[in-house]
């Protein structure tokens, strides 16, 4: 009886000591929120305040410094999830082979997308696409 104590105890002192360590790695990348960040690249003071859902609103005095700011929150935001895809991919190797693509019996690589409905999307699309910009042929 006293083994099964200690041996419960055991396990729930490391449970919780996994959840402690899980929580102090992924709020290691998480944005600072609060607080002043002095950044190279803007000429004005930026404010961005966050509503209770998170939704960043920033206000600035020239155009240059708002989509500076509004680069910087998308960073913020975007880190977060790719440090966590990271994070899955490292603990997850078998998911990350099998997205990889396998080739056919005859050594062709298998694609994601059949050839029919790439031609169907690119046909819907081409007509909206603007035509680069070519330098004349010297």
């Amino acid at each position: 009886m006293k083994l099964v104590l200690k041996l419960t105890g055991a396990a729930a002192i490391l449970a919780i000591a996994l959840v402690v360590v899980a929580w102090l790695a992924l709020r290691g990348s998480l944005p600072q929120l609060d607080g002043d960040v002095v950044v190279n690249g803007i000429e004005n003071p930026v404010t961005i305040e966050r509503d209770a859902d998170g939704i960043p609103a920033i206000t600035a005095s020239t155009r240059r410094d708002l989509a500076f700011a509004t680069g910087y929150v998308h960073g913020q935001d975007r880190f977060f999830q790719m440090d966590l895809i990271r994070r899955q991919a490292a603990v997850w190797p078998p998911a990350a082979a099998m997205a990889r693509e396998a080739p056919l019996a005859d050594g062709r690589p298998a694609r994601a997308v059949p050839d029919s409905t790439l031609r169907k999307t690119t046909a819907c699309v081409m007509p909206y696409a603007v035509p680069c910009a070519r330098p004349p042929a010297a």
